[in-house]
């Protein structure tokens, strides 16, 4: 069974080696270098780059757990209605024009997601945070309605996280 790591280098020297229709594929490779095997955070972060998820059910907050429980950053999943610390990758994030101000972001943490509502003065003093974190930790307040939650935020944190995730809308400019 060949690795991931090895099989796209292989593509890659395919890619390179040869120009378009010409001879057989694999004539004149050179041989493939011994390459080690994808560990677990290679692996989830690869498959969440190529398919948004992970088949390994890992999320990328937990491959940065240690760094969210030292922050005091509890999981989504432990997380209670009222005050909170919590934290999970950015997942959406919406600056609508006709929001007055206010921000929304979605966090993950595993299969557990949480509105995040910016308000406009906490958006104006940490909007390059909020811009620019693929992962954010948030202090605020938690509601739940029904399988709902929200987090009206009072403090952010961005975190550098694992994958980004694209396709976000930004609506709205810094100030």
């Amino acid at each position: 069974l060949q690795s991931r790591r090895s099989a796209l280098y292989e593509a890659r020297a395919l890619h390179h080696a040869l120009p378009a229709g010409a001879g057989p594929l694999f004539d004149g490779l050179p041989p493939l270098p011994p390459l080690a095997a994808l560990d677990l955070a290679e692996r989830t972060v690869w498959d969440h780059r190529a398919k948004g998820l992970s088949e390994r059910g890992v999320h990328p907050a937990d491959l940065i757990r240690r760094e969210l429980l030292d922050l005091g950053a509890a999981p989504l999943a432990r997380a209670r209605e009222g005050e909170v610390r919590t934290g999970g990758l950015i997942v959406a994030r919406q600056k609508p024009p006709t929001a007055k101000g206010f921000a929304f972001f979605v966090i993950e943490d595993g299969p557990d997601r949480a509105q995040v509502v910016v308000p406009p003065d906490l958006w104006d003093a940490q909007w390059r945070v909020l811009r620019d974190a693929r992962m954010l930790v948030v202090d605020g307040v938690l509601q739940r309605v029904g399988h709902a939650w929200t987090i009206r935020a009072r403090a952010v944190a961005g975190l550098a996280g694992p994958v980004a995730v694209r396709g976000y809308h930004y609506g709205g400019g810094a100030a």
